[in-house]
């Protein structure tokens, strides 16, 4: 029987990673990357890969061999220091009509940051009002994939972490508030395993977050993991504000996963 070929739009750091345990797992995967070099690459690790350009004017590449794919996972990146919201919601809403006619499984990846502003447990199934811009661009981004595609799996992730990408490295002598607000965090294994556990599962047209079980105090582990990492630790103000939890344990309930990092601070 011939292999599931699932569509990874968006191979970066998490996409590429996606990519590469799903081939693994002997599925076919059609990625897409929008930087040129990184073509040879992809195809080197068994990825049927294409080259895509986004831009609030339109896609610049093929979307119609994504139409084939049984299951379709959209990973592009908001990056909203470098575009305005408006620009955000433009390529959403150019790629949404360039795979309107797509009817398989959809899994469209988002942010935690829709809550950004919001204090105390973020649960993804209620509703709530966006506290700030960014917020409000992600939740109309949510808002129009579900709207033209009824059947989309929405996955929250929180910050990620993982192989060459912890935080600390980031943050090495700056000065940070709120000592008292609590990490959460995704490590890119968990994320990568929730969303094959989402196609193995035909999850569909839900809201989840996808947010580990651990959910330090940043006041406590950034100075540590500063420590263990070599770095200078970063300091911390006075001023507490919008100690919130994102909640995780909706997708475990509903679905069966379980996180394999349930310990940040253990982490290599």
């Amino acid at each position: 029987m011939q292999a599931q070929k699932i569509g990874v739009i968006g191979c970066g750091w998490l996409g590429t990673a996606l990519a590469k345990e799903l081939i693994s797992q002997e599925y076919q995967v059609l990625g897409s990357t929008t930087q040129k070099i990184k073509l040879k690459a992809l195809k080197a690790s068994n990825i049927e890969a294409v080259l895509l350009e986004f831009d609030p004017s339109g896609i610049q590449g093929p979307l119609d061999p994504f139409l084939d794919c049984t299951a379709l996972v959209i990973g592009i990146p908001p990056k909203l220091r470098k575009k305005s919201p408006a620009e955000y919601l433009k390529i959403v809403s150019v790629l949404s009509e360039g795979l309107k006619s797509y009817t398989g499984q959809l899994i469209f990846l988002s942010s935690t940051a829709v809550y950004s502003g919001k204090e105390g447990l973020c649960l993804a199934q209620e509703l709530f009002k966006a506290e700030n811009q960014r917020a409000e661009s992600l939740l109309e981004a949510e808002t129009q994939i579900r709207h033209n595609f009824p059947q989309a799996l929405i996955l929250r992730l929180g910050g990620l972490m993982g192989p060459q990408r912890h935080p600390i490295r980031q943050l090495e002598g700056k000065t940070l508030l709120n000592p008292e607000s609590r990490i959460n965090f995704i490590h890119q294994k968990d994320a990568v395993a929730a969303i094959i556990h989402s196609i193995k599962h035909s999850v569909s047209a839900s809201v989840y977050n996808l947010v580990g079980p651990d959910h330090p105090k940043r006041g406590e582990y950034y100075p540590k993991m500063a420590d263990r990492f070599g770095f200078k630790s970063p300091r911390f103000g006075d001023q507490i504000e919008n100690i919130r939890i994102v909640d995780h344990s909706a997708f475990c309930l509903d679905t069966g996963f379980e996180y394999q990092i349930t310990d940040l601070f253990r982490l290599d």
